[in-house]
């Protein structure tokens, strides 16, 4: 067995071995290189805040100018306060109106576009402590001192690799720093889509090597994959079974040997400098080889995609349905609604949006937000029409998921999270979910848990018996174990620079090993005396 071991670990390296070397050398950039950084969150400014004392133009005349209004938001741009809507008469495109005039406004324009890139972008901190607070609320307010290289309008006529073609058409701000950082940003809306630079460029090459899809790096269930993938799982089985021996041989000889002469016994190198560091290595970092590449197997073939249901939808003409006693509470009166902590927090007000929950209009307010729905938020949900802060409790999530579930099943238990540490201990079971959260357990086949966003009431997850064997893969892939819902961590980074060295050392052992061979059929076919 250990014969038929060595000759197909060989022989099958002959044939994958570089591919080793690729996965181990793009999987250590990628998880060494801060995923945020990587979408630009690191220079991306906090959106700025609201002037409600600005705000002319009433929600209500708005409704009424727009009856099939959604997606309603207050926002501000460049110190104007502007609602964002979508409406069918206007083909679902994004529209931006004056909250002060009520006028319509014109598209992102060439120069609004440069205006929204250098508020929204710092690329160079003024200060040490300005580097050592890149999510201070002041960068909002800052000038980026970059110069602007190019601006061009893309559409859908004119696409580019970077970014998805469903989002054009967007204005793309290329700045002149180091990285070529550049900026997306909605014709319509104002909003940066996205951001892209050199080293997300890397990352973007790095996947693509990763997952062996030189194409567009968006099919990670490809055949190319599979068939390296398996060739690999049946080399590093081969390998696992050529490392326990190397070792049951080592530990054998210490057991007859005394202490110190056993120490040396292990440490005596007898291979030469590359296979004995590949030896040592492997042992060190096999099984884990072997779990990335049973899990990566799984996530790329059998990983089930779950479909969430929709939140609850808008009424039909709900807007001309309301009565005049029962008319929303104007936006700019909401200062006086506003108490306790939120009354603090009212001057970094960064957006209002109109929703639907509990079969009514509700405005939720965001005073601060990641770039992510799992990240760090505050918000607080108001009653549109009496303007009376909601609590999410028991009772309320229970009504919401009746809404969301078309068919009702019984609801065996739910369970408050926390999400951010209380008293130094994490309290969640979505990894890296950072804002507090409900779970409803319902009694059906797949032991379906609902996960309910305990500030704004809508529906941030669906579980079933399926994809927490999904969650357990990528938790074992990503070496997840502190369940932080991250790939960027040492122990991570650690065993990826081991089974890089293991890569290295294998492919300098087949070379060798192939030169051995050359040279001896040469001299068997007597060209070498």
């Amino acid at each position: 067995m250990l014969k038929l071991a060595r000759k197909y670990h060989k022989w099958l390296m002959y044939f994958i071995g570089i591919q080793f070397l690729i996965w181990s050398l793009s999987g250590l950039y990628m998880v060494s290189q801060d995923i945020h950084g990587i979408h630009g969150e690191s220079v991306l400014n906090k959106a700025s805040a609201i002037d409600l004392d600005k705000v002319r133009f009433s929600i209500n005349e708005l409704l009424q100018r727009y009856p099939d209004a959604k997606n309603v938001q207050l926002q501000a741009y460049a110190n104007r306060q502007v609602y964002r809507l979508q409406s069918d008469q206007h083909d679902n495109k994004w529209l931006l109106i004056d909250a002060v005039s009520g006028d319509l406004l014109n598209t992102i324009d060439r120069q609004m576009a440069i205006d929204i890139a250098k508020r929204r972008i710092t690329l160079a901190a003024n200060d040490a402590n300005d580097a050592n607070t890149a999510n201070n609320a002041n960068k909002a307010n800052k000038a980026n001192n970059s110069n602007i290289a190019s601006i061009e309008l893309l559409s859908a006529q004119h696409p580019v690799e970077e970014i998805s073609p469903r989002k054009l058409p967007v204005w793309q701000v290329q700045f002149d720093d180091g990285l070529a950082t550049t900026v997306y940003i909605d014709h319509f809306s104002g909003e940066v889509v996205n951001i892209r630079h050199h080293l997300w460029r890397i990352f973007d090459w790095m996947w693509r090597l990763h997952i062996v899809d030189y194409d567009d790096g968006a099919d990670i269930n490809n055949p190319y994959l599979w068939g390296l993938s398996i060739l690999a799982l049946l080399a590093t089985l081969a390998g696992l079974i050529l490392t326990i021996k190397w070792l049951a041989n080592k530990f054998s000889r210490i057991t007859t040997l005394s202490s110190a002469d056993g120490t040396k016994q292990l440490l005596r190198v007898r291979s030469k400098w590359y296979q004995a560091i590949h030896k040592l290595v492997s042992a060190l970092v096999v099984i884990q080889f072997l779990l990335w590449l049973i899990s990566g197997l799984y996530l790329a073939g059998f990983s089930e995609k779950v479909v969430l249901p929709k939140q609850p939808q808008w009424p039909q003409n709900w807007a001309n349905s309301l009565a005049n006693t029962s008319r929303l509470l104007d936006i700019a009166m909401l200062r006086s609604k506003l108490s306790g902590q939120a009354a603090n927090d009212q001057i970094a007000l960064q957006s209002v949006e109109l929703i639907w929950r509990f079969d009514a209009p509700h405005y939720l307010l965001t005073f601060y937000r990641g770039a992510h729905q799992y990240q760090p938020r505050k918000q607080l949900l108001l009653h549109a029409q009496t303007g009376q802060p909601v609590v999410l409790d028991k009772a309320s999530v229970v009504n919401l998921a009746a809404a969301l579930n078309p068919q009702p099943q019984h609801i065996s238990d739910t369970k408050y999270f926390y999400g951010m540490p209380k008293d130094g201990v994490f309290s969640r079971d979505i990894a890296g979910f950072s804002n507090p959260y409900w779970r409803l357990s319902l009694a059906d086949a797949q032991q379906t848990y609902l996960y309910i966003d305990a500030q704004h009431g809508g529906l941030i997850d669906v579980s079933t018996t399926n994809t927490r064997i999904d969650d357990l893969m990528l938790k074992l892939h990503f070496m997840d174990y502190a369940n932080n819902g991250s790939f960027n961590h040492w122990l991570i980074i650690c065993f990826s620079l081991l089974s890089l060295l293991m890569s290295i050392t294998g492919v300098i052992w087949l070379l060798k090993s192939l030169q051995r061979k050359r040279l001896t059929i040469r001299k068997a076919g007597g060209f070498v005396s």
